[in-house]
């Protein structure tokens, strides 16, 4: 074998001296294609007609069973699987009260409850007929690609699941909690349904409010926009109703304001999470309590009927989980997590989407990253068409805000992952288990002693060649520093209900070593702290001078009367920046003599000086604060101030909602190189930069003859499709690849 791919990898080499592309759209920094238009549809039906009509060249969502019918029989149309990273559920909330019924005992507080309705769920016909195949059946909330995190004794595939759809077992359930047949004829009662009611069901002989009563109707909230979930609810809809559970059914369209979901106004709701790299760290947001609050990720452990938290178990799992000393038992401990959801049936997930993404045939260099798909940064970054013309992309939904701050939804970030870098580590496209350097060019992670407790200490050293960029104009701003960096993470930490900031562990401290490197101090032993503090990056500058988003204040104090040092500063409002601190006419240095600490949680922070001052001293300290950073767009100030961003792209032209589009041009700041022509892993090397090597050329000729128009081959690859024709692997791709053969890039010492 490694004779064969030495002998052709030398014939391809020479056939590649007698040809070559000479692409003109190639820069120094940035993308390769200069622009990137952004349109917004109502629907994936019109995103797609878009795409067939030549409108967009990339559809950014996956495609519906019937879109993939069409598409196969188009031409014209590229498409490629895509593992979903994400998970569809029933969502049940199992709060004490339901606030549209205050002061009664919720049913889905109880176990039978959610035990039927799990019993309820026809899995496999979901997966099968409502998704039309297009989905892994999952029964834990982790996504089917993460699977080698579930726990073995509760899953389909190893033949333990405990709820496999039963009428019949959902109805032993209900009448062993009481749930019993009463007196009010069933109208949905269905013979030849088994275990079907003649009667409303009622509410528990040991209901505190209403025992023997009949049921209220469950408050069933569906999503109208997504097609599985719309059958999948309306199904579960009428096995409740036919054994004589009522309900009051909803359909709507997102987005709903005010959500009802937030407020605790459901009993049962078709849910779906896009997830995190990391179980451990998805089931903690999802699921602890701590982040049990209106707005806050987790809204269905809830509260018992004393206000207490309705799983301390879990809780105390999803700690141990949360914060472990190694990876090892971080896994562990999520198996044990995942048990134990499914014993209590808190919710009941569905499925994973397995689906297929489509793209036009004349755009080349496409990066289908394993469990995201192709709407990535090495896509954008990649990715051209022979014209050079720009880059269309349509979405399926317009944004829901354009808010770095709040912005939860995945349209959002389809538009502000253009613009924006984050604090984080860098994977492999192919390898999301991997990490490596990106703008973070190093890392170590460290212990620190904090009053005999050992504690997570990160080292982070950023480069030095990343600069925010103005919109419209495209003018450089500031080089992003360390100053940045700890503003940063001091303002989206105390940003009210951020949920950025619910997703953090507890931070103490920040010490800036220069103006490249940070050593990050945890209030907490856990391995994941290394992929902590992972918001945007927001432009120090021009934040600090919006009043719509922070505010200056000066205190004064005087030792001895209304301050105590060394200790903390009761400072009026929570600090995200220091101007200074003067003590008698001189200046206190910072990192030295004082620092911004935190309180153990999000939204809280506060200024702490480390000298013992002398009594007496005046002390006039100058800080800036959070205002109010919410809205469409932080503060609801213009797009063409707030855009500034470090991305790989600017804004020039933004219209909201559907029919609008975001117009985008190349960052020639940017500080990531253009990738030659024939990079196909985009894997680090241990020198740190890239490069196209033997890897590029193994894994573009193992694919070479596949195709991705029609049904794809099983083993189309769709990053070797460097070359045109678009859609297929040929001698081309392969020349394309070994012509940039030893080009080495993004070099960075």
């Amino acid at each position: 074998v490694e004779k064969i791919i030495v002998t052709w990898f030398a014939v391809i080499l020479i056939f590649s001296i007698s040809y070559s592309h000479n692409f003109a759209f190639a820069q120094t920094q940035g993308p390769r294609t200069e622009d990137l238009i952004i349109k917004f549809y109502p629907n994936i039906g019109q995103a797609y007609n878009a795409l067939k009509n030549g409108s967009i060249d990339i559809c950014a969502y996956e495609l519906t069973s019937d879109l993939y019918q069409d598409a196969v029989d188009d031409l014209n149309i590229v498409l490629a699987p895509v593992g979903d990273r994400g998970m569809y559920e029933f969502d049940i909330n199992n709060n004490y009260t339901c606030a549209d019924y205050p002061n009664l005992e919720s049913p889905t507080h109880r176990l039978e409850m959610r035990q039927a309705i799990a019993y309820l769920t026809p899995k496999d016909r979901i997966v099968s007929e409502f998704c039309a195949g297009f989905a892994n059946r999952i029964d834990q909330p982790i996504a089917y690609v993460q699977r080698g995190w579930r726990n073995q004794s509760y899953w389909y595939e190893d033949g333990s699941y405990p709820y496999e759809y039963d009428p019949l077992a959902a109805t032993g359930v209900l009448d062993s909690g009481g749930f019993l047949e009463g007196n009010t004829t069933n109208p949905d009662y269905d013979p030849l349904y088994p275990g079907s009611s003649e009667y409303i069901r009622t509410y528990p002989p040991d209901h505190p409010q209403k025992p023997g009563q009949d049921l209220d109707p469950l408050e069933f909230l569906v999503r109208s926009d997504d097609s599985r979930r719309l059958k999948a609810g309306r199904l579960l809809d009428e096995n409740l109703r036919k054994l004589g559970v009522p309900t009051n059914r909803v359909e709507y369209w997102f987005p709903w304001p005010p959500t009802p979901i937030e407020q605790g106004r459901y009993h049962i709701y078709t849910g779906g999470w896009s997830l995190g790299r990391f179980p451990a760290i998805s089931a903690y947001g999802l699921y602890h309590y701590d982040n049990y609050f209106v707005g806050g990720f987790n809204y269905v452990t809830g509260v018992d009927q004393n206000g207490d938290p309705n799983y301390p178990k879990l809780d105390e799992l999803l700690e141990t989980a949360r914060y472990p000393d190694n990876y090892t038992e971080a896994v562990s401990t999520t198996k044990k997590v995942m048990g134990y959801f499914i014993e209590e049936c808190i919710t009941v997930p569905l499925f994973s989407s397995r689906c297929f993404w489509a793209w036009s045939t004349n755009l080349l260099g496409v990066v289908n990253c394993d469990g995201i798909g192709p709407v990535n940064d090495y896509t954008f970054l990649n990715a051209y068409k022979v014209d050079g013309s720009p880059i269309r992309v349509g979405l399926k939904m317009p944004p829901n805000q354009m808010n770095k701050i709040y912005s939860q939804w995945y349209y959002d970030y389809q538009c502000l992952d253009r613009m924006e870098l984050y604090e984080n580590i860098d994977t492999p496209p192919y390898d999301r288990s991997a990490d490596q350097v990106c703008y973070l060019r190093s890392w170590e992670i460290n212990t620190w002693n904090d009053d005999g407790v050992d504690k997570t200490m990160v080292t982070k050293w950023l480069r030095n060649d990343s600069y925010f960029v103005e919109p419209v104009t495209g003018d450089q701003k500031s080089n992003f520093n360390t100053s940045h960096y700890f503003f940063s993470v001091w303002y989206i930490y105390q940003a009210p209900s951020s949920w950025w900031c619910s997703l953090q562990n507890p931070l103490h401290h920040i010490d800036i070593v220069n103006e490249y490197q940070v050593d990050v101090y945890f209030d907490s032993l856990s391995y994941w702290n290394l992929y902590e503090i992972s918001g945007p990056l927001l432009p120090m500058d021009l934040w600090l001078q919006q009043t719509e988003l922070s505010t200056q204040h000066t205190e004064l104090f005087i030792e001895g009367v209304n301050l105590t040092t060394p200790g903390k500063v009761e400072l009026s409002d929570n600090p995200i920046w220091m101007a200074d601190v003067i003590v008698d006419d001189e200046p206190l240095t910072m990192f030295n003599d004082y620092n911004i600490i935190g309180q153990g949680s999000c939204e809280s922070g506060q200024l702490e000086i480390y000298t013992d001052l002398s009594n007496g001293s005046l002390i006039s300290i100058t800080y800036w604060s959070v205002n109010d950073p919410q809205g469409y767009t932080p503060g609801e100030l213009p797009w063409q101030m707030i855009f500034e961003g470090a991305g790989m792209y600017y804004a020039i032209d933004f219209t909201p909602g559907a029919g609008g589009s975001l117009t985008l041009k190349r960052n020639p700041h940017y500080y990531m190189e253009t990738p030659p022509l024939g990079e196909v892993d985009f894997r680090k090397k241990a020198t740190g930069w890239y490069k196209v090597d033997i890897f590029d050329v193994v894994m573009a000729a193992s694919t070479y003859g596949s195709q991705g128009v029609s049904v794809p081959d099983a083993h189309w690859f769709a990053g070797s499709d460097l070359a045109p024709p678009g859609g297929q692997i040929d001698i081309f791709d392969i020349v394309t690849v070994t012509s940039n053969y030893g080009t080495a890039w993004d070099y960075y010492l």
